[in-house]
C-alpha cells in the first residue's frame, strides 16, 4: 500500500498505482446498434471493476478457509485447503479443491535430497508392513535443534487465469486475421508461491518511526516558519508580500479563508493577525501532510497464508529436505480487514486521523478502542492569540502516536482550540 503523505520524511507514492482508485466507464447499449467483442469486454471490465472496489470498503485479505496442512505423502509439500480470499486489488482468490505445493525448491539441491519416506514413515509405494523406519544419524536434545539451519518462507497465493474451451473464430482463417482458435472461457485460479521471510514485525516499526519522525519534521518546519516570522516583524519587514509568496509556493489545501484574510489587511494589521494567520496556514500544511489517498497496491502483490520451515543442509544430522512446521496463524496469515495508510503496529494507534476533529468526537472514538485520554483536553481560548500560544501550541502536539507499555498510568491529553464559529473546539495535536 501507499500513502500520500506531502513529506520528505516520508516515501514518496508510486505515481501511478497499479491497482489504485480508477474512473468506472459502463458500456451503454442501444437498439439497432452494432455490438463487437470490444462492447462486451468493456461490459466485463466495468463489471470486474466495480465489485474490485470492496477492497477499499471491506479491505483485503482471507475471507474463510485456506488452512494449510502437511501433506502426508510428501514431505516437502504443503495442503493448500479450498477457500476464500481477496487480494489487494479486490480480485477473488478461489481455491475450490486441495492444492498440494512443493516447497523442495527453496532447498539446495545439491546439497538437500528430498526424504525418500512419507510422513508414514515408510517410502512411497511400500506397504507399512515391509517398511522401515528412518534411523536418526545423530540424536536431538530438544525439537529446538530440528529447526537450527532450516529455511523459513512465507506462502503466497497470486490471482491467475487460465484459458480454455477453444473454438474457431469465424473468419480468422486467412492471412493477417491470427489464429483460427480463441479460448472462449478463462478459469479463474490462483497460483501458489513462496518468498524467503522477512521479518514484516521490523518493517512495520520502520515505517511507524519513520512516520513519527516525519510529523517531527513538519512540526519544527512551522516552529521555524514562526521564528522567522517574528524576526520580520522585529525588523519591521513588510510580511504581506512574504506571506503571500508562501501561499503562491504552497497553496493552502482547506484553508482557503487565509489568502482572502491577508489581502483585505494592510501591512500594519498583518502584522497585528500575523500569530492566527500563521497558526491557520500551518494547520493547513500539517493537514495536507497528514491526509489518506485509497489503498492502492501493484497487481504482483500476493496474498500471504502462512509460513513454513524447512529442513535444509544445515539441519544437525540429516541432509534431507522436508517441512518441519507449516504455520496459517496471523501474522504470517493476512486475514480479511480494511487497512489505513497510518503506519501503526500492534497496540498502538496512529493519532494524525484525529487532527483537526471535533473535540467530544475525538473523545469518544479514543474511548471506544479503549486508549486511555485524559477525560479533560489542554484547553486554549483563541480569542486573541499571541507568540506564546503558538509556543504553548507547539508544546503540547508532540505525540502523533499512543502504544501501550508495561506499567503506563498516565493518559494521552489532547490540545483543544476553541476557535469559535465557524470552527467550534478543534483538536490540533496530542501530548
Amino acid at each position: 500500500m501507499t500513502y500520500e503523505h506531502q513529506s520528505e520524511g516520508l516515501s514518496t507514492p508510486v505515481e501511478e498505482a497499479c491497482c489504485g482508485t480508477e474512473c468506472l466507464v459502463q458500456p451503454r447499449f442501444f437498439h439497432g446498434q452494432l455490438l463487437t467483442d470490444a462492447d462486451l469486454n468493456q461490459l466485463l471490465s466495468w463489471t470486474e471493476s466495480k465489485f474490485r472496489l470492496q477492497r477499499s470498503r471491506d479491505g483485503w485479505g482471507v475471507v474463510c478457509g485456506l488452512e494449510l496442512s502437511l501433506d502426508p505423502e510428501h514431505p516437502t509439500h504443503v495442503i493448500i485447503h479450498p477457500g476464500q480470499a481477496i487480494d489487494c486489488c479486490g480480485r477473488d482468490l478461489v481455491v475450490c479443491e486441495p492444492m498440494s505445493f512443493d516447497l523442495s525448491d527453496a532447498c539446495p539441491k545439491e546439497e538437500c535430497v528430498e526424504a525418500p519416506y512419507n510422513r508414514w514413515g515408510r517410502t512411497n509405494g511400500e506397504t507399512k508392513e515391509d517398511s522401515e523406519y528412518e534411523k536418526p544419524q545423530t540424536k536431538i536434545s530438544s525439537p529446538s535443534d530440528l529447526f537450527q539451519g532450516s529455511q523459513v518462507l512465507d506462502l503466497f497465493l497470486h490471482y491467475s487465469t487460465e484459458g480454455s474451451d477453444s473454438q474457431v473464430g469465424l473468419g480468422r482463417g486467412r492471412a493477417g486475421q491470427g489464429s483460427e482458435c480463441e479460448y472462449s472461457r478463462l478459469k479463474e485460479t490462483v497460483k501458489p508461491k513462496w518468498e524467503y521471510a522477512r521479518n514484516t514485525r521490523v518493517e512495520d516499526a520502520h515505517r511507524l518511526a519513520e512516520f513519527i519522525q516525519a510529523y517531527e519534521v513538519k512540526r519544527t518546519d512551522n516552529l521555524n516558519y514562526m521564528q522567522m516570522a517574528r524576526t520580520k516583524v522585529e525588523a519591521g519587514v513588510s510580511l504581506k508580500t512574504w506571506l503571500l509568496e508562501g501561499l503562491d509556493a504552497q497553496p493552502p489545501r482547506q484553508f482557503g479563508f487565509v489568502r482572502d484574510w491577508i489581502n483585505a489587511l494592510e501591512n500594519n494589521d498583518v502584522v497585528n493577525n500575523i500569530v492566527p494567520i500563521l497558526f491557520y496556514k500551518n494547520m493547513d500544511a500539517l493537514l495536507a501532510w497528514g491526509r489518506c489517498g485509497c489503498p492502492s497496491c501493484d497487481p504482483e502483490t500476493g496474498l500471504p497464508v502462512g509460513r513454513a520451515w524447512l529442513q535444509g543442509p544445515d539441519t544437525p544430522g540429516s541432509n534431507t529436505c522436508r517441512i518441519l512446521w507449516v504455520s496459517d496463524q496471523p501474522p504470517y496469515r493476512h486475514e480479511l480487514h480494511s487497512e489505513l495508510c497510518y503506519p501503526t503496529l500492534p497496540g498502538c494507534v496512529n493519532l494524525a486521523p484525529y487532527l483537526w476533529q471535533d473535540w467530544e468526537t475525538v473523545y469518544k472514538s479514543l474511548k471506544d478502542q479503549r486508549v486511555m485520554i485524559a477525560d479533560t483536553p489542554f484547553d486554549i481560548e483563541f480569542k486573541s492569540p499571541n507568540w506564546d500560544a503558538l509556543e504553548q501550541i507547539n508544546k503540547y502536539t508532540s505525540r502523533i502516536t499512543d502504544c501501550d507499555e508495561p506499567g503506563k498510568s498516565v493518559p494521552i491529553q489532547a490540545t483543544v482550540l476553541r476557535l469559535g464559529q465557524p470552527f467550534g473546539s478543534r483538536v490540533v495535536g496530542f501530548s
